[in-house]
């Protein structure tokens, strides 16, 4: 499957400069040239194409390494919990569905659909490989998307819907988790936010949203718009055409879980 997404990534007409970095990044991962000047990392395997652009483009001098310590992290949680595939779809309810003004994909999350105790009571490990997964899975769908839209469809903006969402997901136990989880996306899958909207917040969420803020690096928090209640419809509208926001959120749409 990877070798026919990386046919469909070479045949896009990307800058000549963005390919022969690629390639080289490519290269010299599978040598371990980078791993040799750096302490003597093992030699990788096969990376995607649409991976190491991605983290070309995103990380720049730092790409190798970084690529290198992500790709290790994901073979070992993949590996581990293979078994987890089934309950991916009950970890995070969302879905990718519509384009953003700019065209491109635009992700739907509903956190306040979770259950929150039950997944507190499974165990930091199993959220975490599941939130991996769930990952995995989003970036083999924005792959499709590339491949029947001949263009790089890496980055996505996100529409959370917080109406709904108990404050038990603040528990420190829970906060804890959370923080991992901010931390295991932006290293392994870095630059593929273009923004966030996080629409119909509780009540007590802005006492909850200082404490949380932090976790995130300043890049990523200059991409999120915490939005009141009574602006949903408004500032929607200045990332999202009105066909692709959903009714229950002042749209014409109905996108649907992916």
């Amino acid at each position: 499957a990877s070798l026919i997404r990386d046919k469909a990534w070479l045949t896009l007409k990307l800058p000549d400069t963005e390919l022969v970095k690629v390639r080289e990044l490519m290269m010299n991962l599978r040598s371990g040239k980078h791993g040799a000047a750096s302490g003597g990392a093992r030699p990788m395997g096969e990376v995607d194409f649409c991976t190491a652009w991605r983290f070309v483009g995103a990380t720049a001098a730092t790409s190798e390494e970084s690529l290198r310590r992500a790709a290790h992290r994901r073979e070992a949680v993949v590996s581990a919990n293979a078994c987890l595939e089934g309950l991916v779809a009950h970890w995070r309810a969302q879905g990718l569905a519509g384009r953003d003004l700019e065209g491109d994909a635009v992700l739907w999350e509903q956190p306040g659909l979770l259950d929150w105790q039950g997944f507190s009571a499974a165990g930091e490990e199993l959220v975490v490989a599941c939130e991996l997964l769930c990952m995995q899975k989003l970036a083999r769908e924005l792959d499709r998307l590339t491949v029947e839209e001949g263009r790089p469809m890496y980055r996505f903006g996100v529409v959370v819907d917080l109406e709904g969402l108990s404050m038990s997901f603040a528990r420190p136990q829970n906060l804890r988790v959370l923080r991992r989880i901010v931390r295991l996306d932006s290293e392994l899958f870095p630059e593929t936010l273009k923004w966030v909207l996080l629409v119909r917040p509780p009540q007590k969420f802005a006492a909850v949203w200082r404490v949380i803020e932090p976790d995130f690096d300043p890049g990523t928090r200059r991409k999120i718009r915490v939005v009141p209640a009574e602006d949903t419809q408004a500032v929607l509208k200045q990332y999202v055409s009105p066909e692709h926001i959903p009714r229950h959120l002042g749209g014409l749409g109905r996108p649907q879980r992916s």
